[in-house]
């Protein structure tokens, strides 16, 4: 998780810098919620946790534009088997999943309410550990069964996602609330795997979030633009 550390250190720094260049509002604080839509297809059962949190970041800028940078964590999992008379395999997967969305954020103008829509970029990664387990029928004694289980650890490939999004922004003072609902469209489906006698599986590419932000200003003067 070093790598990842590293890049919400670093963006966060880029984006306090930026606030107190060019004068706008910063506000920091923490974004989270729940994924609405399944995460794996195929032959695997979804054994992720729903929720998504991580820190959040953003600059108002004048004209109700705005950016945000958010560091979202998720912990995801899948089950998947398959057997037949001679063969069986079980595969277990746990794997911790950091989102690195990157948004481009507009004031919608309506009367009575402080709308926003968003578009954006995401980076994303994944490790974790698998563990696969399974019999067959044994070449010296056919009458019986050779078992196996093997852990190693995972690397999936790196992924980006197109985001796009809209919610609302309530504020308190200083203190910034946004509900907002996100979608994100990955660019390759980052796990997968077949059974060489059987069926596929992996991860779908659409995921759509519910998520809440609050925030806090501490620099800058407020201006037309939006928080996290």
């Amino acid at each position: 998780m070093f790598p990842a550390t590293r890049r919400i250190a670093c963006v966060l720094w880029l984006a306090a810098a930026g606030g107190s260049v060019f004068g706008q509002s910063l506000y920091v604080g923490v974004r989270g919620g729940l994924r609405t839509t399944g995460d794996f297809q195929g032959d695997a059962t979804s054994e992720s946790r729903a929720y998504v949190a991580g820190p959040a970041v953003a600059v108002a800028l004048p004209h109700g534009f705005g950016l945000e940078f958010d560091a979202l964590y998720r912990r995801q999992g899948f089950q998947s088997a398959w057997s037949t008379p001679v063969y069986s395999a079980s595969t277990r997967d746990r794997d911790n999943v950091w989102e690195f969305p990157l948004l481009a954020r507009y004031r919608v103008p309506l009367r009575g309410i402080k709308a926003y829509a968003e578009v954006g970029w995401a980076p994303r990664i994944m490790r974790g550990a698998e563990q696969t387990t399974g019999r067959y029928l044994s070449n010296i004694d056919p009458t019986t069964y050779a078992t196996y289980n093997l852990q190693s650890p995972t690397s999936w490939p790196s992924s980006f996602g197109v985001v796009a999004g809209g919610g609302v922004e309530i504020g308190f003072g200083h203190l910034r609330l946004s509900p907002e609902v996100r979608y994100t469209h990955w660019n390759r489906q980052a796990i997968g795997g077949f059974y060489s006698d059987g069926p596929s599986y992996g991860d779908t590419r659409d995921q759509v979030d519910v998520l809440v932000g609050v925030s806090w200003g501490i620099a800058g003067k407020r201006r037309a633009g939006t928080a996290p």
